[in-house]
């Protein structure tokens, strides 16, 4: 039987982000938190982790109404000068579909000209 203190930490861990812990995902999946708690549980003092399975976190996890593969919403801003930068680019945007019409126009007064020619 798997300690309450065992399903604490397993709880825990669920909170936080894969990646905090070294892999390259940014959230956890059950099978890859069974995997984590079977390596790294007993060596935080809990010896029945050795042997966790997928559906054992999932009956934990949802026990306590925990989906830490499921997010409503996530947002993080990583660069202060974001709204700068998409401003520039936006306008860059701009300049090219102005330049588009322009290059769409000139093309179709060229084809007139020699049309009438």
């Amino acid at each position: 039987m798997i300690t309450l203190e065992a399903k604490a930490w397993l709880v825990s861990l669920a909170y936080d982000k894969a990646k905090e812990h070294g892999y390259p995902h940014e959230l956890w999946t059950t099978r890859l938190l069974a995997r984590h708690a079977r390596d790294h549980g007993p060596s935080a003092g809990h010896q029945r982790l050795a042997n966790l399975v997928q559906g054992t976190v999932c009956k934990i996890l949802g026990q306590e109404e925990i989906k830490p593969q499921k997010v409503r919403y996530y947002l993080e801003r990583r660069d202060a000068e974001f709204e700068q930068k998409m401003a520039e680019v936006l306008c860059v945007y701009r300049e090219v579909q102005v330049l588009k019409k322009a290059a769409a126009k000139s093309k179709k007064n060229q084809a007139r000209n020699q049309a009438s020619r």
